[in-house]
Parts: C-alpha cells; structure tokens; sequence
C-alpha cells in the first residue's frame, strides 16, 4: 500500500479458470470458464485487485469449491482442505475477501465487478455496510425498479431520449480513450434494502440520489451494458464512469500474471500447495507492477528529434522489467546489448502508440482524405499506390541497373514516410535491391527506412545494410559521423557481439534472400 494506496482506490473482483485434465485437483470439476469460452474440466479462481491511480496489482484469491467438492468429505481431507470449509458462491468468496481487505486498513472507496457479482444482493448489501461505492455489472435482463416500476435493464434503455445520454471517457485504452455514450437512472434497491440489519438506518424506499443504474452504449454498434451503482454520497456521472473503466485492469492483471509470473502454470494438486503457489505468483505480479509505478518518467524530447537516442520512450512495462531481470541474472556479458534493446524496443512502442492515437482520432472524425495526401502530392509519387514487392522485382531485377536505383531509394523513403501504412515486404525487397547495389551511400536509407517502425524493424535484416562488406559498412559509417551513422553503427556493433554476422558475406547472402523471393 506504501506505493499504490489511495483513498480514492478501486477493488476489482473476477474469477479466472485455469484448464485440467486429472479429477485430483484441488477444486477441479467440469465447469464453465472464461479461459476457455465453454464448460471445460477445470480449476476456477476468485481473485481481488487493487486498482488505483497510481498502478494496479492482484491483492488476494479464494479457489471455489463446487458443492461436488465440499459435499464429498473424502475427497476434501485428501486434498487438504481445512476441516469445516463448506461450499461459498463466487461473490461470497469475493465478500470475504472484501471485507479482510478493508479490516486490514487497506484504503478503497470503490468495488466493481462483472454480472456474477452484480447480480448478488448479499454482496452488494455487504458493500453498503462497509461504506464502499460500487459499480457492478448485470444482465440486460436484470429486473431493477425506478419510479415507474420493475423493468428490465433493456427496456429501461431503449426508452430513453436522446437528450439523455452523454458522451463520456473510459478511460484510456490501447488505441487512445475509449469512447462511449451514458446514461443514469436513479433507482431503488429493495433486495439490498430487506437485508440491511435492524440496527442500522433503512435505506430509502422512495428513488435516491445513492442508487443508479448506469447504462453504457457502443458509439459503433449500439451494443448496451449495464450496471448497478452505489455511492454513500452524490458523485458526477464522470465518476461512476471512470470507476466502470477501471474493471478492465483485473483482465490485464491476469493476462500479465499468467505470462509474467506463472499465475496458472502450478503442477500442484493439494490446497496448501496451490495456496503457497497463488501467493507467490500474486508477489511477482505485485512486485513488477510496483517496479513499473514507481520509475521516474522517462524522458521526452520535441517531436523533431532526429537522433535515434533522443527519441521518447514510453514507461517501462511489467513485461520488460520481467525481460531486463531475466537478462540481468541469466546473460551478465549483454547486459548492455539487452538495455540498449529495451530503449529500442520502448522507443518504438512510443511511435507506435502515438501512431494508434492518431488514427483513432481520424476515424473518430470520419476523415476520408490520407494522412499527409497533401504534402506526397508535390513528391514524385509515380504509381507507388500500385507497387508492390512482386512489381518492384519485375520491373527492376534482384540486380536493378545503375539508372534505376534513384527510383528505388525515392521509393524505400516514401514507404518510409508512411508510418502506419507501410508495406513491409515491398520495403525488404527495396532493401535487397539496394544491399545487391553495394553503394556505401545506401546503408542510412535502408537504416532509416528499418528505424522508421517495428514492422519495418523486423521485416529488414541488420545484414542488408552491409551490401558493401562488413568492414566497408562501419568504416563508412565512422567516417559519415551523423547522427543516424552512429546509431546504425552502435546498433551494427552489437549484433556483431552477439554473433548475428557469423560466417557472413554479402554474395552468400544475397543469393539466399533472392531464392526466397524467386
């Protein structure tokens, strides 16, 4: 809590199935699971997040046991279930965890969660009584009662008018915000209301400002979801929506736990063993998503910024710290080749994600004319709509005449140039043209062109900027002295170091790149 508290957090619950083919599990039973999309022989999982401004991380787990399980006392004791465990729902498991959390002092203002536990009034009265605003989830035909009556979710919806909704944020995504129209209503929760105690004040029985349905609508598709909501004191709409956005970051938590730290990789059939397994894994997790809070900014540079190192990067992932520690421990001679790669990689993710930004933004706006069109318009754009890979070889060869080979870089720049439109393929084979040229001027086009993105990055091999020779290459680049030289030269020093240039020579290699394209 030192690195992610916050009094304004939010507590995500959701299960995850984990998919078995043995009967000796602990909990293991044919069940639906999300993991799967379908009923599966599996093991499933109620897991607590922390979600706050500052990161997220996964906080506590409970395994669910079906009634199969807790009502087969011999099963139980050889899977070391503690004596006296009996059967609990999803979102009764979800409330213990709860309320451990909030008797720990644990600060959190919200819970959130998906229809399983929208749908529970026990969970959402629990909720009440431990003072947290909630924002669950439920079916389009859920009954809720308003002022006009119990009605459906859905018929709630589609009778509202169009001065109702308002356009609002998620929050952001992997391609920029997430856009979509909302809608309260107030309501009144009368199955939360008849499990209140005697001893505590009864909640309203008329439509209060605490108790909503929140409503959400696919700006695209019309697609509606639903919520229940709760607030021990009037919030905005902007509010309930954000708090709504955040249940994402329990998916994301279980996508990098699996990947990252093992969450599901346990070959453990006894309760205490898979106990200590979760646990462990739920740190790892823990202590790469506070690595990746707490690191300084990286550092930013104007748009302009033409040299190869001075470029933004984005932050620093659980991904890559996961990938610099496994450098660190396991490849101490290319801990620099490995940090010079995580900036590279970090710094492409930056244009990529910027790339993404703008694109979303075009579409969001119905721009129908190309990004840039103009500016190409005053360039010799000779039929580069229609050049591919396949033209690109007919009209000029493996081995393009001396005459053609301004036509190729004027070409290789363009694609280049277009970022989030490039044809990779047609760039890889503009790049062979050229590396078969063997000209030292030629090594910085076919660098910027595989510097301009991670597609292009990928598609076009550190060999082919070698056409003149290994040793040609770097003097060239040494005595070019720019910038982009000494990137392409340090870039070109370390794949040596790791052995990428072994045995090679330009005639050898050029011969195999052109029979993969013959």
């Amino acid at each position: 809590m030192e690195h992610l508290g916050d009094e304004r957090a939010i507590l995500v619950v959701d299960e995850t199935g984990d998919l078995k083919k043995g009967v000796h599990t602990v909990g293991v039973q044919r069940q639906h699971t999300g993991t799967a999309g379908r009923i599966e022989n599996a093991q499933v999982t109620v897991y607590l997040a922390y979600a706050s401004e500052r990161g997220h991380a996964l906080m506590d787990r409970e395994l669910y046991l079906p009634k199969a399980w807790t009502e087969d006392p011999e099963q139980m004791e050889a899977a070391g279930v503690p004596a006296g465990t009996a059967f609990a729902t999803k979102p009764a498991l979800a409330r213990q965890m709860i309320e451990r959390t909030i008797e720990a002092g644990v600060p959190a203002d919200w819970a959130t969660g998906d229809e399983v536990y929208g749908q529970d009034p026990a969970l959402r009265a629990a909720l009440q009584r431990l003072g947290l605003g909630y924002m669950l989830a439920v079916a389009k035909d859920h009954q809720i009662r308003t002022g006009i009556g119990l009605r459906r979710a859905i018929d709630l919806a589609v009778r509202l008018p169009a001065a109702t909704w308002q356009r609002l944020s998620a929050g952001q995504g992997a391609h920029g915000h997430r856009w979509y129209d909302w809608a309260l209503i107030d309501t009144i929760d009368e199955e939360t209301a008849a499990l209140h105690d005697d001893s505590q004040e009864s909640p309203p029985t008329a439509p209060s400002v605490r108790h909503w349905s929140l409503i959400r609508r696919n700006r695209g598709t019309g697609e509606y979801a639903f919520y229940r909501a709760y607030s021990p004191e009037p919030v905005p709409l902007r509010t309930l929506v954000l708090v709504a956005g955040r249940r994402w970051t329990i998916e994301e938590s279980f996508a990098a736990g699996k990947e990252l730290t093992g969450l599901d990789e346990h070959q453990v059939r006894s309760w205490t063993s898979w106990r200590r397994w979760s646990a462990l894994a739920i740190l790892a997790h823990a202590f790469l998503s506070v690595t990746a809070a707490t690191q300084n900014p990286p550092a930013t540079t104007q748009p302009d910024t033409t040299t190869e190192s001075m470029k933004p990067l984005i932050a620093l992932t659980r991904n890559e710290i996961r990938r610099l520690l496994t450098s660190a421990t396991t490849v101490l001679k290319f801990a620099r080749h490995a940090l010079h790669w995580s900036s590279w990689r970090r710094r492409h993710q930056a244009i990529a994600r910027t790339s993404h930004y703008k694109k979303t933004d075009r579409n969001r706006q119905s721009v129908t004319k190309r990004h840039c069109s103009t500016s190409r318009e005053a360039r010799p754009t000779w039929q580069h709509a229609r050049m591919n890979a396949t033209e690109s070889l007919r009209r000029f060869g493996f081995h393009p005449a001396p005459g053609d080979l301004q036509q190729i870089r004027e070409l290789l720049q363009e694609q280049s140039e277009l970022n989030d439109e490039q044809d990779t393929i047609l760039m890889r084979v503009l790049s062979l043209q050229l590396f078969n040229a063997a000209n030292a001027p030629d090594i910085l086009a076919i660098w910027r062109a595989k510097a301009s993105s991670f597609d292009a990055y990928s598609a076009i091999d550190v060999q082919l900027l070698c056409g003149p020779g290994l040793e040609a290459t770097h003097a060239y680049l040494t005595q070019e002295g720019s910038p982009h030289a000494l990137d392409a030269r340090q870039y070109l020093d370390e794949c040596i170091a790791t052995g990428d240039f072994e045995d090679f020579s330009p005639d050898r290699y050029g011969r195999m790149l052109n029979a993969s394209f013959a």
